[in-house]
């Protein structure tokens, strides 16, 4: 059997040219890998020049050590060393401190796929039932403790006593079998759990038990504010709202890496404020304004700096409460009205400047079953109203939404809202915060719809996380699953081979969209802005774990 799993077999690229953000979308999708990926670090050797962040010293010189980026970031993480408790942002705001045992990475190829960190190797036993981490030797954490089988054991059970592991309840025993090989023996093995647990961030397990004596709350609350990992860069100095400061590992276990003495994150949540800051060269890097992007659109096209654009970002989606028998939307005609209620791609345009695309349907443009020439329910207005008429509300009815209280959410659910009115479904627009939000999306439950938004990547894991089976999913079961699709599902779970895999992501993410199962919106990228001189080995799209490859040119 060909395994996806066993690092040997890498899936065929293909590459999608569709008509999205502003005419061309150019996407990849690629099946898991675990290539090693310390024999020739991704980067180690100059690219050429490219858009989207594939640059080079244009000298030819190649990296250049030394120097501090000064960076800008429009929030302060809530959390920055503790890893069960981080949410997407702060785990960005972390990485130059805490690595992952595997993460998406650039490959030789030019592509991205899946590669080893903290982890050497990893394979799935189905046979034995167990997840197999093999780790690198002679990593160490920022205390100068070892980064071994023992301590990934220790991390493992955090989450665990903190609730926080996702399918929790697979897991049987964990075993360090050896300094560097760790089992992981479930009840119940599936093709995507090495994925699932591998992502996760580990830190030293002697500091955060130094730090409490023994008072687990004590070491929790030490351990949110103080990250000890074995990233490239150690924290110097963290202020609330103003700072984050990182010295060079000089201990790191990349070699040659990083290039740079340090990084600098200062919170500004202004944007007009960040984008001066960049335009008057107080700054060299904008993290993820990707909710400002007029001020991107004009530093980018205007002034000339650089345009760090990933090739898969955030999907924007509406939740219904269909599994809720009396609620409208349990009828599938309502939900197909909702859907051809919206003009996606006015909203994409209205929000994204051309850096957003209107979605027809559930799986993203470089996702596995993505079909360029499937439009099941285009805008159609008059088809939505006759859908009503037939469900029983001739005359629509009225819902709640609830969504975040960001100013893009504000935008995407004002326009939702027209649009539904125009065929009689009223709108209650319901601004959460945070907290709320959360406990409604992920854990109480939601009446009428939800208006999120889901990190999505080119590997089939999107649609089991966000929407698959539990304990695979961590969002509440307010949404209806049809059979069929809980079907698709089970077979992505039980596919080793590539070939079965991508067959039955591709009739999942149908059966998603034949069910009018989510009402997908609008798809962004993830946008980084850089001052010309700022320079990486590492696409943008893989930022996510490529601070150690950062440097500058004189300038």
């Amino acid at each position: 059997m060909r395994s996806m799993l066993s690092g040997k077999k890498k899936l065929l690229v293909s590459l999608i040219l569709i008509l999205v953000f502003t005419l061309v979308f150019i996407a990849c999708s690629k099946q898991p890998s675990n290539e090693p990926a310390d024999e020739k670090p991704a980067g180690n050797e100059p690219a050429s020049e490219q858009a989207n962040g594939d640059n080079n010293d244009s000298t030819g010189s190649g990296p250049r050590y030394g120097g501090i980026i000064r960076m800008i970031s429009g929030t302060s993480p809530a959390v920055l060393g503790l890893p069960p408790e981080m949410a997407p942002g702060d785990d960005l705001l972390a990485q130059p401190c805490l690595e992952p045992l595997i993460e998406f990475v650039d490959l030789d190829d030019g592509t991205g796929g899946w590669g080893g960190i903290l982890a050497r190797d990893w394979e799935t036993d189905p046979e034995n039932k167990r997840i197999v981490f093999h780790l690198r030797e002679g990593i160490r954490f920022h205390d100068g403790t070892p980064c071994d089988a023992e301590a990934v054991k220790w991390n493992f059970q955090l989450r665990l006593d903190t609730n926080s592991l996702a399918a929790a309840n697979l897991i049987e025993k964990i075993e360090a079998v050896d300094d560097l090989t760790l089992h992981v023996y479930v009840t119940e093995v599936d093709s995507l759990l090495w994925q699932t647990w591998g992502r996760n961030r580990v830190i030293s397990p002697t500091a955060f038990e130094k730090a409490g004596n023994g008072d687990f709350e004590k070491s929790l609350d030490w351990a949110r504010w103080n990250p000890v990992g074995t990233g490239p860069f150690e924290l110097v100095r963290y202020e609330r709202d103003a700072i984050i400061e990182y010295k060079k590992n000089d201990d790191y276990w990349r070699e040659g890496h990083p290039y740079l003495d340090g990084i600098e994150i200062r919170i500004v949540a202004d944007p007009t404020t960040a984008a001066a800051m960049m335009e008057a060269g107080q700054a060299d890097y904008w993290l993820s304004p990707s909710s400002l992007v007029l001020e991107h659109k004009r530093l980018v096209e205007q002034l000339g700096f650089q345009d760090f654009r990933s090739d898969w970002g955030m999907v924007w989606a509406l939740l219904p409460d269909s599994a809720n028998p009396n609620s409208p939307f349990a009828d599938k005609r309502v939900r197909e009205a909702v859907e051809h209620a919206i003009d996606r791609d006015a909203i994409a345009l209205m929000v994204g400047h051309g850096y957003v695309a209107g979605m027809t349907q559930l799986a993203p443009p470089y996702e596995i079953g993505y079909d360029p020439s499937y439009n099941p329910r285009p805008y159609n207005p008059q088809r939505a109203k006759e859908l009503l008429a037939e469900a029983g509300y001739p005359n629509g009815f009225e819902t709640p939404i609830i969504t975040q209280a960001t100013q893009r959410n504000r935008d995407v659910l004002t326009a939702i809202q027209g649009y539904l009115d125009a065929v009689g479904i009223k709108v209650h627009a319901d601004i959460a915060d945070v907290a709320r939000y959360s406990a409604a999306v992920f854990t109480e439950g939601f009446e009428g719809m939800a208006l999120t938004s889901h990190g999505a990547d080119s590997t089939g894991r999107s649609i089991i996380t966000h929407f698959g089976p539990a304990p695979r999913t961590f969002r509440t079961g307010n949404i209806l699953k049809s059979p069929e699709y809980l079907e698709a599902c089970q077979k992505m779970l039980a596919s080793y081979d590539i070939e079965e895999f991508n067959r039955a992501t591709a009739q999942a993410y149908r059966q998603a969209s034949e069910d009018a199962m989510v009402i997908p919106i609008i798809g962004d990228f993830w946008l980084h802005t850089a001052q010309p001189y700022v320079r990486t080995h590492t696409k943008a799209s893989y930022v996510w774990s490529s601070f150690h490859d950062y440097w500058l040119e004189e300038h």
